[in-house]
């Protein structure tokens, strides 16, 4: 028998798309936690000072190495020149740090940081703020002045070769940036699931036509048929329906998904209802007749 409640049926089917549109909005949000895990993780860097000297030099930065100290190769430089004062640097992602050690100058005279940011997508900027700086007590070396001004900047003065200290860089995430990504997420599962569902990517093109002529009186010649037809196969449309001789006939659209379970549905109508005739016309370019 192949008459459904349609409210049970219906029903089913919306447990069915929720069950599979959540099942798309979660891999959609473990591919987008693995990305932006990947993007923490493996993202550089970008510090951005601003500096004025009367001599030439070299600005370094060095971060710590995972034994806890500092060494040449997991540092870099940019050589200063009197004139100009916008530099940048690229260091590991700030997931991996957690301070920064700064050599202002490769040996004595007088530099001024106006401005010191670290910028890297994922993750709130950090402005180094210069003010508070003696406060904490910073770990630094070298400097006969330390000297810092209203704006966050600071006038530093070495009297030997290799002075240095000390910054903090702790990284934040940016939690607008995560939901932005969270919300992308869910987005990008629902229109998978509505991708997946359309008839374009289910064959959606119609392949068929399926013609069923029911003599006037059967038991099965009721106007509700089509919608029942609808339910259990949503993919099958009614195209028309015409009287002819005694004979009402519908004629439905099919997409190729829905081919194999039209196919079922017509072999177990033809062996309840055998006086039905029954006419399915596939289409090998998949258009329409």
């Amino acid at each position: 028998m192949i008459w459904l409640d349609k409210v049970s049926a219906a029903g089913g089917r919306f447990r069915v798309c929720l069950l599979e549109t959540g099942g798309w909005i979660a891999f959609a949000v473990i591919a987008f936690a693995v990305q932006y895990f990947l993007g923490l993780q493996t993202g550089r860097a970008a510090v951005s000072v601003e500096i004025e000297t009367s001599l030439p030099g070299t600005f370094k930065i060095y971060w710590r190495h995972p034994a806890g100290f500092y060494k040449e190769s997991d540092s870099v430089a940019v050589s200063l020149m009197p004139g100009r004062h916008r530099y940048a640097l690229a260091i590991p992602s700030l997931l991996a740090l957690s301070d920064l050690r700064v050599d202002p100058l490769d040996g004595p005279g007088t530099i001024s940081i106006r401005n010191m940011s670290i910028r890297q997508p994922l993750y709130l900027p950090v402005h180094v703020d210069f003010r508070p700086f003696q406060q904490m007590h910073p770990a630094m070396q070298g400097l006969a002045a330390f000297n810092p001004d209203q704006d966050g900047g600071v006038t530093l003065t070495s009297t030997i070769g290799d002075p240095w200290f000390v910054v903090e860089c702790k990284g934040l995430v940016n939690l607008r940036t995560l939901a932005s990504w969270l919300a992308a997420a869910v987005l990008a599962g629902v229109v998978l699931n509505l991708l997946l569902h359309s008839r374009v990517l289910r064959g959606g093109r119609r392949c068929g036509i399926l013609q069923v002529e029911i003599p006037e009186g059967h038991r099965f010649c009721s106007d509700k048929w089509p919608e029942d037809l609808a339910v259990m196969l949503p993919d099958v449309h009614l195209r028309r329906t015409t009287e002819r001789a005694g004979w009402r006939i519908y004629q439905f659209a099919f997409a190729r998904a829905a081919s194999t379970d039209l196919e079922t549905v017509i072999d177990t109508v033809q062996r309840h209802h055998p006086t039905l005739h029954l006419h399915l016309q596939l289409n090998g370019s998949g258009e329409e007749n």
